[in-house]
């Protein structure tokens, strides 16, 4: 395989260019290679008039297919190399969820990696994301979506947390949660937990993340059982997607977690389990990466802010072309 100009290209999708591997892409693609970096993210099938749906192979941890419920994938251990033809490729920790992973593509003339979401630091239920070397290095960074303020120190946003919940239900009010994500909703149910079993409260999860919930109990401190909203067994404490944060009503506790520039709310928690900005610099430097591609959806801002902070770097925004855009260093710095 030829050397290519660029290791990532953008086509209805994140593309290994030159190859048939697709990374997170929004649909399954036939006859193709499909690597979904985590639960977080679902990709829809392909849909075929006639006969069976040909999804093509879809690479993934073994968790991330099981919470997926995609039965027909190649589950793959993390840190254990394959050969995909003349292409050697790796699973790697991610960091931001149990079984999330990133991609490393090794080829003639080729080293790329894709990190997804990737979560440097880990956390309460992911151990942090390993590095490893890469001349092309693509990334999602949901947080830096939100804010590019860097993170307050761990301990004490779950501090914060754990005491708004507490001072709640004390005060005899429901504790709604809005989870900028499911990453970070698994971290607030591990943070939450010592306190929650204390008091033989149990979460009830927006049923859009209670399969995965359910798959990760154990990692997530054993929350038993983790419900469905509207579940056998009602409870004062919910969990949800953001944007799904219910109305104000009395006695209802709202507090939104991943995003501390939320309005209107009782608490805007910064819990995250995505990297900011300087955590992110970090693993890039690390990586040794000397392109670096920021997949969409993401302000310019965030790649300027990167371009400045590295100027090493050649930073781009990978999305769709109108939006392809490159910020290279300054040659008078």
């Amino acid at each position: 395989m030829p050397a290519v100009e660029r290791m990532f290209v953008w086509a209805a999708g994140v593309r290994v260019a030159g190859t048939v591997i697709w990374c997170d892409p929004p649909q399954l693609r036939p006859r193709d290679v499909s690597f979904v970096s985590s639960a977080a993210l679902r990709p829809g099938r392909s849909a075929h008039a006639k006969g069976p749906p040909d999804d093509g192979r879809v690479i993934a941890s073994a968790e991330t297919l099981a919470a997926l419920a995609i039965d027909d994938g190649l589950p793959a251990q993390l840190g254990r190399p394959f050969a995909l033809g003349r292409l050697r490729l790796e699973l790697l920790p991610a960091g931001s969820m149990p079984g999330a992973a990133q991609l490393l593509v090794e080829g003639p003339g080729l080293r790329a990696l894709y990190a997804g979401a990737v979560s440097p630091l880990g956390g309460r239920v992911a151990r942090p994301a390993q590095v490893r070397a890469c001349h092309a290095l693509a990334l999602r960074a949901p947080l830096l979506a939100r804010t590019l303020d860097p993170l307050p120190p761990r301990p004490d946003v779950e501090t914060q947390l754990v005491a708004a919940v507490a001072a709640a239900l004390d005060a005899g009010h429901r504790v709604a949660l809005g989870a900028a994500g499911l990453p970070t909703a698994l971290e607030t149910i591990a943070v939450l937990g010592p306190e929650l079993r204390r008091r033989e409260v149990v979460i009830n999860v927006s049923a859009r993340w209670s399969a995965s919930a359910q798959l990760l109990a154990l990692e997530v401190g054993n929350l038993d059982p983790l419900t469905k909203r509207g579940g056998a067994r009602p409870s004062p404490v919910s969990l949800g997607p953001l944007e799904r944060l219910p109305k104000p009503t009395p006695r209802l506790t709202r507090i939104a977690v991943g995003d501390a520039g939320i309005a209107g709310v009782d608490l805007s928690s910064p819990l995250s389990a995505h990297a900011d900005l300087p955590t992110l610099l970090d693993f890039i430097r690390s990586t040794g990466a000397v392109e670096v591609d920021l997949v969409e959806p993401l302000s310019p801002l965030v790649a300027e802010a990167l371009a400045t902070a590295a100027p090493n770097l050649t930073v781009r925004l990978l999305g769709p072309p109108s939006q392809v855009t490159f910020f290279a260093p300054d040659p008078s710095l």
